[in-house]
């Protein structure tokens, strides 16, 4: 009874990878960014932020205010100068986003992995 039990959810694991791998999409282009983040509120653990249209970010992280700026690189990622406001910012390219759904699956230039989620402004 065991093995057909393992047997069933690893069947059921395997017919749910590719639905679920289908809704993933990365954000490849400043269009994608315009369409799939720019405007929206990403939520996280700490806080949440904003992409605006015009170049600037802005949003709390741990109740404090954020403030910062925004740009597409050439090679293809999102980079970002962020921090406290009224302190120097944290300098970050070469990020990679993948969204699914409400959630939004974030690479930084370091490798650090973090998820957000969309939620309304």
């Amino acid at each position: 009874m065991q093995k057909i039990a393992i047997a069933a959810a690893a069947a059921l694991t395997l017919l749910a990878g590719p639905a679920l791998a289908q809704d993933m999409k990365p954000v490849k282009t400043l269009d994608d960014f315009f369409s799939m983040v720019v405007g929206k509120k990403l939520a996280w653990e700490y806080g949440h932020q904003i992409f605006h249209p015009d170049g600037n970010s802005t949003g709390i992280w741990k109740g404090r205010e954020i403030v910062g700026t925004w740009f597409w690189d050439k090679d293809g990622a999102y980079c970002q100068s962020m921090g406290l406001k009224g302190r120097s910012p944290r300098n970050d390219c070469g990020r990679s986003m993948v969204i699914d759904g409400k959630k939004v699956f974030v690479t930084r230039g370091d490798g650090t992995k973090f998820t957000m989620t969309i939620v309304e402004k």
